[in-house]
C-alpha cells in the first residue's frame, strides 16, 4: 500500500497572471491584510504570496531632507 506516483491528472501547476499576483500584493501591502488572509481570500498558499510579494511590492516613496517625524 505505497503512495501512487503524483501524475498530471491528479494535480496540475496553476499559473496566475502577473496582474492576479500585483492585486493579491494589494491585498496585504495596501488594504493592510495578513498574508494568511489574503491567501485564502485569493485561493493560494501564503508561501507564494509571500513570494509574489517580494518581486512585487511597491516601493516606499522617499522623505526629503526636511520630511517631519510623522513621514519618517
Amino acid at each position: 500500500m505505497g503512495k501512487e506516483p503524483k501524475t498530471s491528472e491528479t494535480r496540475s501547476r496553476r499559473s496566475f497572471s502577473e496582474e492576479f499576483k500585483r492585486d493579491a500584493v494589494n491585498l496585504v501591502a495596501v488594504e493592510g491584510y495578513s498574508f494568511n488572509r489574503a491567501a485564502q481570500a485569493v485561493g493560494v498558499s501564503s508561501n507564494s504570496l509571500r513570494g509574489w510579494y517580494e518581486k512585487y511590492v511597491p516601493e516606499p516613496e522617499a522623505c526629503g531632507e526636511d520630511a517631519t517625524f510623522r513621514e519618517l
